[in-house]
């Protein structure tokens, strides 16, 4: 994971830039284009690779969706007013009316989404398998019936096959999304909703927002140490809320996060400056240049010294 720098928090659209048979152009704004294949007629696949902290997209009630991350964190704000992520390895589940607009509490995203416009997918299901069971309003229904996002955190099959989706020759990324697309489908069939799966991950707007403007504070100023007590105080937040709402929308500590996000500024000092390594220390907080070294071989892996070098060559 790589703290990335935060950008200005703007709502995107997504536009249709050109269309041919088997391939649509959606352009995000303002993030990277988006190519979005029509595997079979009704069933989209595309990818989102982003750097950018905000998006939004818009909702259709006749899809159902399925999103995996493989890799940054998505946020979003549910209809009941509480946020929710979705990390690397998660599924989701949803039928995108459910999504707000999308964050990227850590500035990158990458992922695919697998979207079924339903009443042309279920044509095309009918005519490609007569006989299959598969039901897509059924299944929408079962995994989103209260309209939110189901997001499953330990679903193994589900994140082995979407993951396998990433790295596909050009030649076969047709039909072997075909394959793999059928394959989702009849996990989804003999799999059942787990009963406790929303409980632990919700947090209201009012927090999501005091631990983003910790992020903002602690991050603004490296060569300055924070206690979680000091935060907790300042920010007048529970401590023990505060780091369960920090972890969920950063993925880490708040320690661990301020640990990779200084040895990240070092890692760009070290590329783009001759200062001496003990001053660049002192800038991220370290008075002692040991520790340093120590911590940044542990988040970059290798010392300072190496990184300068190898960066350079």
């Amino acid at each position: 994971m790589g703290m990335h720098p935060k950008t200005s928090e703007q709502d995107a659209g997504m536009g249709l830039v050109c269309e041919s048979v088997d391939c649509a152009l959606f352009q995000m704004r303002p993030e990277r284009d988006l190519t979005d294949h029509e595997i079979i007629p009704g069933v989209y696949v595309f990818h989102r690779d982003t750097t950018f902290e905000t998006t939004g997209l818009g909702g259709r009630d006749d899809l159902f969706v399925v999103d995996h991350c493989l890799e940054g964190r998505i946020e979003w704000e549910s209809t009941l007013g509480t946020c929710q992520y979705l990390e690397s390895g998660n599924v989701a589940l949803s039928t995108k009316e459910s999504y707000g607009a999308l964050q990227f509490p850590l500035g990158l995203y990458r992922g695919l989404s697998i979207v079924f416009d339903i009443p042309r997918a279920q044509q095309s299901l009918n005519r490609m398998m007569p006989g299959w069971s598969i039901d897509l309003l059924r299944l929408r229904a079962k995994f989103c019936g209260d309209g939110e996002t189901l997001v499953l955190r330990d679903a193994a099959e589900l994140n082995q096959l979407c993951c396998e989706m990433y790295t596909v020759h050009p030649r076969i990324q047709m039909p072997y999304s075909q394959v793999k697309v059928m394959e989702l489908l009849l996990l989804l069939e003999v799999a059942e909703p787990p009963s406790n799966v929303r409980e632990p991950r919700y947090f209201r707007r009012t927090q999501i927002d005091k631990v983003k403007d910790i992020a903002t504070l602690i991050t603004s100023e490296l060569d300055r140490w924070y206690t979680l007590a000091e935060l907790s105080e300042r920010f007048d937040f529970p401590l023990t809320s505060m780091q369960q709402c920090f972890r969920n929308r950063y993925g880490v500590s708040i320690a661990a996060y301020m640990k990779e996000y200084r040895m990240n500024a070092a890692a760009v000092r070290l590329r783009n400056s001759d200062d001496p390594v003990i001053d660049i220390a002192s800038e991220v907080g370290y008075s002692n240049p040991g520790k340093f070294a120590a911590a940044f071989r542990s988040v970059m892996g290798k010392t300072p010294t190496e990184y300068r070098s190898s960066a350079r060559v």
